[in-house]
């Protein structure tokens, strides 16, 4: 596997694992959750994830 590949893996697995935490909050459409999720499901923060999982299985 590539490591286009392999982020694009990371990244699926990550945005899954934000939204189960996300979607189950109350109040689901005030301003709070809309930032949270916006904040937290937002591109470009997968790098972190993708150099700590693998090193964290061993």
């Amino acid at each position: 596997m590539d490591f286009a590949n392999l982020l694009s893996a990371y990244h699926q697995r990550v945005n899954a694992a934000l939204t189960r935490f996300l979607d189950p909050l109350p109040f689901q459409s005030s301003p709070l959750v809309n930032a949270m999720q916006y904040g937290a499901l937002l591109g470009g923060k997968r790098l972190r994830p993708f150099w700590s999982t693998p090193p964290a299985r061993c």
